[in-house]
């Protein structure tokens, strides 16, 4: 007895299929993507490949997905200190990933033998560190401004 088709399997399987069908892509003939596309197939109850991923883009089409934050990099300037012996507070500025689900994770500098960066009093550091990364990533660079405001 076949399967009811999700939007979640329909999207996975059209992301396989697109994969194992498209020479330029790193999955082109993949046993693994082909045996899964072959396993997808069996247990819905479709003959072929095609067939499914017609079903697929159907269902997609009348019941589209949920669509997710996409993920980005800030700058952020924000007010913290320099160093073990900083006796005072100045405005510093760091590279944070934002991922889909609104989590952060302050972006190590990949070029450094530390992991324990936490920023630097000139932007052009954590500008190098977003630039690298989006690069990685494919995503935005965004800047925010943390400090606190003084009233005029």
């Amino acid at each position: 007895m076949p399967r009811t088709l999700t939007t979640g399997v329909a999207q996975d399987f059209l992301r396989n299929y697109g994969a194992i069908t498209n020479p330029q892509s790193l999955s082109y003939n993949d046993n693994y993507c082909g045996s899964y596309l072959n396993d997808k197939t069996r247990d819905y109850g479709f003959k072929t490949w095609e067939g499914m991923a017609a079903a697929c883009r159907k269902l997609l089409k009348i019941n589209p997905p949920t669509k997710k934050g996409k993920i980005r990099i800030e700058i952020v300037k924000y007010i913290g200190k320099f160093g073990a012996f900083a006796s005072g507070e100045s405005e510093m500025y760091r590279a944070v990933l934002i991922g889909a689900n609104g989590k952060q994770q302050t972006l190590p500098d990949t070029r450094a033998c530390c992991t324990e960066y936490e920023g630097h009093p000139e932007r052009k550091y954590a500008e190098q560190i977003a630039k690298i990364w989006a690069g990685l990533l494919g995503c935005k660079i965004v800047s925010v401004d943390k400090t606190r405001k003084k009233a005029a």
